[in-house]
């Protein structure tokens, strides 16, 4: 017959396996630890990588931007070193920067196991070389004697345009040694004091023909200058009433010689134009030659296409 047992051993009996199932199971009165993640959950910079082809669509907008820089909040470690910069480069209008880190996300994402393609050239695409305006101030003089004495009585000498030269956006960007075509227009309008000169003087319709205009290449670009012929146009003179027309579009190839981030510009060249009229039933022709003075200069720079 089995000895009797006292209660405390009894109960020692039965709570000792129960302690050390507890003790197993991190027991007790610690909070329960959180599960860790199953290998095959992706990692959150996974996680963004796989919404990048998604977010990143060029041309990238502002909320486009915005909206990689949330997500950039969610990434860590070596993806998310390289969407700041990208976010970085993106907000700077840097070309450069923005391709570079845009590489670097690529080869971080490769590294978490998720392929993205093609990012850098569509960050690449997203930028263009902003259009520009300038507005320099022209001063013409008679291109022959006989044009020059007509200037002496109707305008003093000299004549005064200030036309407006256009320059497109180029896209997408070129690097350096790249060849692109720059489109330019403008417009000429005749200084309303001059309309009103020759009006007084008896002249009701005039004409401009034989208008050439001239663009040369400036800083970070080389090529030949644009020579343009303008179509010729017959004008009613009013008072009050402006007379001028638009020019272009023309277009011309050139190559960028400055590095990306660098500014590209053009310069307003020569210009010559005829003033055909009849003064007293006589016809006549003012032809002047016109040197660019002022703000001479249509500088571009590198933005976002959508920025």
């Amino acid at each position: 017959m089995e000895p009797h047992r006292s209660i405390p051993v009894r109960l020692a009996s039965i709570l000792l396996p129960a302690v050390a199932v507890l003790a197993a199971c991190g027991g007790g009165n610690e909070t329960p630890s959180a599960a860790s993640p199953s290998a095959d959950e992706p990692s959150a910079a996974a996680a963004v990588c796989s919404e990048l082809p998604e977010i990143v669509t060029a041309p990238l907008t502002p909320e486009g931007v915005t909206a990689l820089d949330d997500a950039t909040e969610q990434a860590a470690g070596a993806v998310g070193d390289a969407l700041r910069a990208l976010v970085d480069g993106l907000r700077a209008s840097d070309v450069a920067a923005s391709r570079a880190a845009a590489q670097d996300a690529e080869g971080a994402c490769a590294d978490e196991g998720v392929a993205v393609t093609g990012l850098a050239a569509q960050v690449e695409g997203s930028f263009h070389l902003a259009g520009a305006s300038t507005t320099p101030t022209y001063t013409c003089t008679g291109a022959d004697a006989t044009s020059q004495t007509l200037l002496d009585v109707l305008a003093e000498g000299a004549v005064n345009f200030e036309p407006t030269l256009t320059v497109d956006p180029v896209a997408p960007v070129p690097a350096q040694g790249d060849a692109f075509t720059a489109r330019f227009s403008g417009s000429l309008a005749v200084d309303p004091d001059i309309v009103a000169s020759v009006i007084e003087a008896g002249i009701t319709t005039a004409s401009l023909s034989e208008v050439t205009i001239r663009v040369l290449p400036g800083v970070g670009v080389e090529g030949e200058e644009l020579v343009a012929e303008v179509p010729p146009a017959t004008f009613t003179l009013e008072p009050d009433q402006p007379v001028g027309l638009d020019v272009g579009p023309f277009e011309q190839q050139f190559t960028r010689t400055d590095a990306a981030g660098q500014p590209v510009s053009f310069e307003a060249g020569p210009m010559t134009i005829t003033i055909g009229a009849a003064l007293a039933g006589a016809p006549i022709e003012l032809r002047l030659s016109c040197e660019p003075g002022g703000a001479t200069s249509a500088t571009l720079t590198e933005a976002l296409a959508h920025g």
